[in-house]
């Protein structure tokens, strides 16, 4: 009985071992072959980023432009509905009633 659970222990040792040493070789394979890439390569990933991140910025600024503008426009506009003094409003539901959500 003695001699199953050691005979168990080692088993369980031998296999967490070999277990350990696999993955191990997996990570350092993959590492590896990360490694492997030339330098050109991701010289010219690098270039097509700023590329890409250049021109976002350049729409987003053109975005910002079109809403200054926009907001401009509006706030010219704003003393002539002003001036128009529209009627109250009557309410669109009786007070002390619950509208459903």
């Amino acid at each position: 009985m003695l001699a199953n659970q050691i005979m168990g222990v080692l088993i369980g040792c031998l296999a967490s071992v070999g277990a350990y040493h696999m993955i191990r070789r997996m990570i350092v394979g993959g590492a590896s072959l990360r490694t492997r890439r030339t330098p050109a390569l991701e010289e010219e990933r690098l270039v097509r980023i700023e590329q890409a991140l250049d021109s976002v910025t350049l729409e987003m600024e053109r975005v910002s432009e079109a809403q200054r503008f926009t907001t401009r426009l509006l706030m010219e506009r704003l003393p002539e509905r002003q001036a128009e003094q529209l009627p109250p409003r009557a309410p669109s539901r009786l007070p002390g009633t619950i509208t459903p959500h």
